[in-house]
């Protein structure tokens, strides 16, 4: 389970999503993703987690293909305005490095 949720946290910080910001829409918490691998980490929490990710993730980022996608829980319309912004930011970052 751990192996799994730092590998979509992963995969989402590459995109331009802290795992502050992600901590925040799924837990509601600024340190959870910092802090998870010492905290009481169930299978209960990584399936709320991650259907919660499931819920927030970009469609034209790809879920990773080894680890099972959960139905998605809902997200507040705000957080995924946010999560669109800085997905935004971060494209535009790049493609203005690299010309």
């Amino acid at each position: 389970m751990v192996e799994r949720m730092d590998r979509l946290l992963h995969v989402l910080e590459t995109h331009g999503l802290s795992r502050t910001f992600v901590s925040v829409v799924v837990r509601n918490d600024t340190a959870w993703t910092r802090d998870y691998r010492t905290r009481n980490f169930t299978v209960a929490t990584y399936d709320k987690v991650a259907a919660k990710l499931s819920g927030m993730w970009p469609d034209d980022i790809a879920w990773p293909s080894d680890i099972p996608r959960p139905a998605p829980l809902s997200v507040y319309a705000g957080d995924l305005e946010a999560v669109a912004e800085r997905l935004a930011k971060h494209r535009n970052r790049s493609e203005a490095r690299h010309g």
